[in-house]
């Protein structure tokens, strides 16, 4: 069951507009030295940062849990966290016509109640079937929600969180790996979460999933390995 009774508000989330229509004659603003007609319509999101909607989904539906004696936060946790994230990307949230607003009256005309996600209900019982499952159950949906199956080689396998070298990377689908690095990958420059699922190949890593992330990292001095999910036998 959805533990979630309200929809999430997300209006200090994203950058949105709206238009709003008077007509001061007719309710007699005018005489009444202040305006009470103001009607909005037109509500529309113009700027999203799916950073910020992540965050706030997380905080808002998971129970994030720490490692006892210690801020750090568990492994079951974190692949929460991740697939939220891939959640949300999978689903486009990013996009700003994802997103529809309510408006309310107000002693001083319309006032905007909030900006929601079309299909939120459905997004948060996922998010929360997710949380319930074993890390191995939770990557797997993961994978399921966006491709459609599960492929055999990922089932049952042991998942976790390592930072590598990015040299140690094997990209397989060699040609789909060229199109995607002469996109334009900016928007997968900045990430918070492991950038791609990979199955141990020796002392390497190939890739399932995440080409655009992963070709979107750029080493540098702070950061010189890319954060990844691995999984093993």
């Amino acid at each position: 069951m959805n533990k979630i009774k309200e929809p999430i508000n997300l209006k200090y989330e994203v950058d949105y507009d709206y238009d709003v229509e008077y007509d001061c004659e007719e309710y007699g603003c005018n005489d009444d030295c202040c305006c009470r007609c103001g009607r909005i319509s037109n509500i529309r999101v113009e700027k999203v940062d799916i950073k910020d909607i992540v965050s706030l989904f997380c905080k808002k539906i998971l129970t994030i849990k720490l490692k006892n004696k210690s801020k750090e936060i568990t492994s079951d946790s974190l692949f929460n966290m991740y697939c939220v994230d891939r959640l949300l990307r999978i689903k486009r949230c990013y996009n700003e016509d994802s997103y529809y607003g309510e408006a309310c009256g107000g002693y001083y005309g319309d006032e905007l109640e909030g900006i929601y996600l079309h299909d939120q209900s459905s997004l948060i019982d996922e998010i929360l079937k997710i949380e319930s499952l074993s890390i191995s159950k939770k990557v797997e949906r993961i994978l399921e929600i966006e491709y459609g199956k599960v492929l055999d080689s990922v089932k049952n396998l042991k998942w976790k969180i390592q930072s590598v070298d990015p040299e140690d990377l094997i990209f397989g689908a060699k040609e789909w790996a060229t199109k995607v690095s002469q996109e334009d990958i900016s928007f997968y420059k900045e990430h918070d979460f492991p950038r791609g699922i990979f199955i141990k190949s020796g002392d390497k890593y190939r890739l399932i999933d995440g080409y655009h992330r992963c070709l979107a990292f750029v080493p540098s001095k702070d950061t010189p390995k890319i954060k990844i999910i691995v999984g093993t036998p």
